[in-house]
C-alpha cells in the first residue's frame, strides 16, 4: 500500500487528467438504448494521471498512434497494474475520432506518440480512462485546432467523458451522464481505498437491484450535501465482490464519518475534515487492510486543473 502524489506530471506539454468520485449516484431506470438513467453528483479530485503527445518521426513507419506508459515514479502498486496500450485504450480511441473529425475540416493530424502516467487505478470507479480520453481531446484541439465540436466526440467515447471535458470541478449529472449542471463543492480532503480488484461498469450496472438500492438509501444518514448522497450500485457490488464488502466494513469500522463506494467500484472513499485527519485515517487503514490494497490521500478539487497544455 502506498500514498499517491497529488497532481499530474509537471513539464512542457503534459496535461493533467484528474480522477473523480461520485458524491452521489442514483440509478433511476434502464433505458431503451441499454444505458441507465442516472442522477448524481460527480466531483474532480486533485489526484490525476498525466498525458502528453508528440508527432512520431517521419521515418517511424507507423500507421497508427503509439501509446507508451511512463512509470509514475511514486507508486509501485499502480506501476504494476496492467493497462491496455492498444486500440481499445480510450486515449487512442479519442485520437481516432478527433483525427477523422479534423480531416473533414481539412486539418491533418499526424501520427502521434502518446505518453501516459497512470496515478489513477484502472477499473476503479475513479474515471481514469474517461479522464484520459477527455485530456486527449483537449490536447488535440490545442495542438491541431480544427473547430471540431468536442462534446459529441466525448459523449460517443463514454458516459463520464463529457464531465471531464467541461470546466466545472463538480457537476450534477443526469441522463446517461451527459446532462451536466455545475454545483459548488468545498475543497475537502478525502481518503481513497481500493482493495486491489477491478470491477467493470457493465457488471456493476448488471447487478443493480432497485429494491436493494431503496433499502440502502433509507439506512444512510444525511451528509453535508444532502440526504441523497448514496451509491445505488454499492449494494450489488458489495454482495458479489467480497473484497469491496470487506473494504467498506473496515473503512466504516475505523471511520464514523461519510464513506461510500464511488462509481462502479471497487474504490471507496471517506470524506474527512482536514488533511491531518486524512493522513491519520490513511495510516489506520494501512494497518487494518490486507496486503494488496491501495490507500491514497487526495482532495476535492475546488478549482479546475484543466489548463491548456504548454
Amino acid at each position: 500500500m502506498s500514498e499517491v502524489g497529488e497532481g499530474a506530471v509537471a513539464g512542457v506539454g503534459w496535461l493533467p487528467a484528474p480522477a473523480k468520485i461520485n458524491l452521489s449516484l442514483r440509478v433511476l431506470a434502464r433505458r431503451a438504448d441499454g444505458y441507465h438513467e442516472l442522477d448524481g453528483v460527480m466531483a474532480r479530485l486533485t489526484l490525476a494521471d498525466g498525458l502528453r503527445c508528440d508527432p512520431l518521426e517521419a521515418d517511424a513507419g507507423a500507421a497508427i498512434d503509439r501509446l507508451e506508459r511512463v512509470p509514475s515514479g511514486v507508486d509501485a502498486w499502480l506501476d504494476r497494474t496492467p493497462l491496455p496500450l492498444q486500440g481499445d485504450n480510450l486515449v487512442l480511441r479519442a485520437a481516432v475520432r478527433y483525427r477523422a473529425a479534423a480531416a473533414q475540416r481539412g486539418v491533418r493530424v499526424p501520427t502521434l506518440r502518446w505518453e501516459l502516467v497512470k496515478r489513477i487505478p484502472v477499473a476503479a470507479g475513479l474515471g481514469g480512462g474517461s479522464s484520459d480520453a477527455a485530456a486527449a481531446l483537449r490536447l488535440l484541439a490545442a495542438r491541431y485546432p480544427a473547430d471540431v465540436a468536442l462534446a459529441p466526440l466525448a459523449a460517443a467515447l463514454g458516459s463520464d467523458v463529457p464531465f471531464f471535458l467541461q470546466a466545472s470541478p463538480a457537476a450534477r449529472a443526469r441522463g446517461r451522464g451527459e446532462r451536466l449542471d455545475p454545483v459548488p463543492v468545498p475543497s475537502q480532503p478525502l481518503v481513497l481505498v481500493n482493495p486491489g480488484v477491478g470491477v467493470s461498469a457493465a457488471d456493476a450496472y448488471g447487478w443493480w437491484d432497485p429494491a436493494a438500492s431503496r433499502a440502502a438509501r433509507a439506512q444512510r444518514a444525511s451528509w453535508w450535501l444532502g440526504p441523497d448522497v448514496v451509491n445505488d450500485l454499492e449494494p450489488g457490488v458489495a454482495e458479489r465482490v467480497p473484497a469491496v464488502a470487506a473494504t467498506l466494513a473496515t473503512l466504516r469500522d475505523v471511520w464514523d464519518g461519510p464513506s461510500l463506494m464511488t462509481g462502479s467500484g471497487a474504490t471507496c472513499f471517506a470524506l474527512v475534515p482536514d488533511e491531518d485527519e486524512a493522513h491519520a485515517l490513511a495510516a489506520r487503514l494501512r494497518q487494518a487492510l490486507p496486503p494488496g490494497a491501495w490507500v491514497a490521500v487526495s482532495a476535492l478539487a475546488a478549482a479546475s486543473p484543466l489548463a491548456a497544455a504548454g
